[in-house]
């Protein structure tokens, strides 16, 4: 096998940088006239949006928990909670911990 030792061109002979340089950007015209396409804008036919109730106590205990308006509202496909949240990955087993909070 052949030892190969690479070293650097001089400064003279290196390919032109774009320091310094204005750039040209592809997507640029799309997004400064407002034509620019982002996931955000994507609404897919039969597409769900989320909403998550956070507590307004920091370290508050939730102990009790009634959906029932929640899942009468219209437009509701469904209301999670621990009790009926899928498992976690990190923690399939253990439904006592909720996503961020505990039921006592």
């Amino acid at each position: 096998m052949a030892d190969l030792t690479l070293t650097p061109a001089p400064l003279h002979q290196r390919h032109s940088s774009n320091i310094g340089q204005s750039l040209t950007r592809a997507e640029g015209a799309l997004k400064v006239t407002g034509r620019a396409a982002y996931a955000a804008d994507a609404h897919p036919e039969g597409m769900l949006h989320a909403v998550m109730a956070v507590a307004t106590i920091a370290n508050g205990r939730v102990t009790a928990m009634d959906v029932a308006a929640a899942e009468t509202h219209p437009g509701v496909v469904a209301v999670m909670t621990p009790d009926n949240r899928p498992p976690l990955a990190m923690d399939p087993d253990a439904k006592e911990h909720g996503f961020m909070f505990r039921l006592d």
